[in-house]
């Protein structure tokens, strides 16, 4: 079977959607799947990159979009992971008129929020309308994303439930403890909460820093690319606010690799308090290496960790705020948590991810 996954950008600032691409590519060709990938930018092997002409809120628009239609015919199934951006577009529809079969799995960009609301809407009604609507199957990666997608009038007939996966095996050789803590000036006993992921205004960053305000000695190191919407300078005006400076640490740009597994294992908390979030790969990153994590009520990634996971009401500051001070102030009870969530993480294997996606693949080629 030849598989097309199509991604808006291979650039890592990105987020989610590369990297499910990269993760779910790897099981596929474990399992013999000849899965190649095509987006916009520079990447490696097992690719078509398409230069970038320019970015649009974020999302590179391709030179080269002629590329597509040819990289779709050679396909037996193209997967489309994103929504609304120029790849994933040309592909639905070259896809249509070469009656290759599709799947469309939005990552939780189905539903307009934010900014852009009239473009996505014009979007929607035009393009949306066609690369939505002859999608064979529509992935979602919670039972809330998959509620989402039929109240915004998608039959449910069409739309199927699979997690993301993780990449496990950097879990299992854990760097030691203390290099991040040094990088930010802190000692080994200082209650440390960590925040990775774009600076967005979705990731709720503000409201974080409101709680932590309420958590004294606490710290909080917030560290991702800028998604240039005006929450950096949200989150600096709530550090001036709460008089925070000597406790909140800004990481500009982010965290990759080592660096990002360094502050994994440092952190006492992890924390995701984000508005919407159709998984949340980071939060069940930081609970497979370990770290006791709480995120928000909507936040996919809760439904797959379970009991291994502390679930906070999106918005509820003096809940959040109760929360990260009693597992700071409870080491045997952050403990326990952090077990539940790195035995429940565990289970989510790019493997097992890549084996319900063949039967997908299969399932949506044969058009049942």
């Amino acid at each position: 079977m030849r598989v097309l996954l199509a991604v808006p950008s291979f650039g890592k600032e990105f987020g989610g959607p590369i990297a499910v691409a990269r993760g779910l590519q790897a099981g596929l060709r474990d399992l013999d799947v000849d899965a190649t990938l095509i987006g916009a930018g520079n990447s490696r092997g097992g690719t078509f990159s398409l230069p970038a002409a320019l970015q649009f809120h974020g999302t590179p628009v391709p030179l080269q979009l002629h590329k597509i239609p040819p990289a779709v015919r050679h396909a037996d199934i193209v997967h489309i992971i994103g929504y609304r951006d120029p790849v994933g577009t040309t592909a639905a529809l070259a896809a249509r008129v070469a009656r290759v079969p599709y799947l469309l799995e939005p990552a939780g960009m189905h539903r307009r929020r934010l900014r852009s609301i009239p473009l996505k809407a014009m979007y929607d009604a035009t393009f949306g309308r066609a690369v939505v609507g002859g999608a064979r199957l529509i992935v979602a990666t919670s039972r809330g994303e998959a509620a989402e997608l039929a109240e915004d009038g998608i039959g449910p007939e069409r739309i199927v439930v699979r997690a993301n996966g993780i990449d496990l095996g950097a879990s299992e050789t854990l760097p030691p403890r203390g290099t991040f803590r040094s990088r930010l000036g802190l000692d080994a006993t200082a209650p440390l909460v960590l925040s990775l992921g774009r600076i967005v205004r979705k990731k709720g960053l503000p409201l974080l820093i409101e709680a932590l305000a309420r958590v004294p000695e606490a710290h909080l190191a917030i560290a991702g690319p800028d998604d240039g919407d005006g929450t950096s300078e949200a989150v600096r005006a709530a550090v001036t606010r709460f008089d925070l400076s000597n406790r909140v640490h800004l990481v500009n740009g982010g965290l990759w690799g080592e660096e990002k597994l360094q502050a994994i294992v440092d952190a006492d908390l992890f924390c995701l308090f984000s508005m919407t979030e159709n998984f949340g790969i980071a939060p069940a990153e930081a609970a497979a290496c370990g770290t006791a994590t709480i995120v928000s009520d909507q936040c996919g990634v809760a439904e797959w960790l379970g009991d291994g996971v502390a679930v906070v009401p999106y918005g509820d500051v003096a809940t959040l705020a109760d929360t990260m001070a009693g597992l700071l102030c409870d080491a045997g009870r952050r403990r326990s948590l952090a077990e539940r969530g790195r035995a429940a993480a565990r289970s989510l294997t790019w493997e097992a991810v890549a084996r319900q996606q063949v039967e997908l693949y299969r399932r949506a080629v044969a058009g049942t």
